[in-house]
């Protein structure tokens, strides 16, 4: 990875890299997480992200699962995903956590894997006064979602809006600060609504580098509703490719139709 991936990051919040794995770990990995088939979120999909956690399996005698936990943990630093998260976030990182989970195509019935969201936004709570604290809008994941089979267009990519990061950071900033008052804005129709507030409209406007950008990525997400809009923000790529991205991102996971996905993850935080 080259510094023009940092750059292209922060400009459009995402990059996506091919053979980002090679074939021996495609594989190894691949038939590790199929014996266990995780679904995201479950004990067993979580990896050990640390010399700590893997002697803790090491000490319980999981002899299997210590070995593939730390090839795991040993490709990050191969790759150095640390040193390129530093780099981006312009200061000391750490790795957050590493997981895997598989998605059954069955399951999903035609449906998005995940609909239209920004991360970091208090799963779109309606009541203010459930959120215990506003975090700092820095303190946000970057994440390198790495395919262990191959996905397109209505089979598992993560469709997202480059750029939409920008929006989304100044709408944690403004919350922040005191500037903007809280409202839901995780899922897209969250999104419209509060941008359709003038005050709100008006902070992340004025806070943008360039204010029309506000305007674009309102006309991008107007008919996103619409199944048929969905084709520009799609895209292929194959097992062992990769995409990193800023989780501020407007982003889904897309209908998975045609077969089963499996997905890698390392997110790392920044210091604050």
């Amino acid at each position: 990875m080259e510094n023009k991936n940092i750059n292209e990051l922060r400009k459009n919040g995402i990059i996506r890299i091919p053979n980002f794995l090679d074939t021996y770990n495609l594989k190894k990995f691949k038939n590790f997480i199929l014996k266990e088939k995780p679904c995201k979120g479950s004990s067993n999909s979580y990896i050990s992200k640390s010399y700590k956690e893997l002697m803790f399996k090491l000490l319980k005698l999981d002899l299997v699962k210590f070995q593939a936990h730390y090839s795991f943990f040993k490709f990050a630093k191969k790759m150095k995903l640390k040193n390129f998260s530093q780099i981006y976030f312009g200061k000391k990182s750490y790795l957050s956590m590493i997981d895997s989970y598989y998605n059954n195509q069955k399951k999903f019935d035609n449906k998005s894997i995940i609909p239209w969201h920004t991360d970091m936004a208090h799963g779109g709570q309606t009541d203010v006064n459930k959120i215990k604290e506003f975090p700092n809008p820095l303190d946000v994941s970057l994440k390198f979602f790495i395919y262990l089979t191959d996905v397109y267009k209505d089979n598992g990519c993560m469709s997202y809006i480059p750029c939409s990061h920008r929006i989304t950071f100044q709408i944690r900033k403004g919350i922040h600060e005191n500037k903007i008052d809280y409202s839901p804005y995780c899922n897209l129709s969250e999104i419209k609504s509060f941008l359709k507030i003038k005050k709100n409209y008006n902070y992340v406007s004025q806070n943008l580098d360039n204010s029309d950008d506000l305007d674009v990525f309102l006309d991008k997400i107007q008919n996103l509703d619409d199944l048929k809009s969905f084709d520009d923000y799609d895209y292929e790529m194959k097992a062992g490719d990769a995409i990193i991205f800023d989780e501020g991102i407007v982003h889904r996971g897309s209908r998975l139709i045609h077969s089963d996905r499996i997905v890698l993850r390392y997110i790392y935080r920044p210091y604050l």
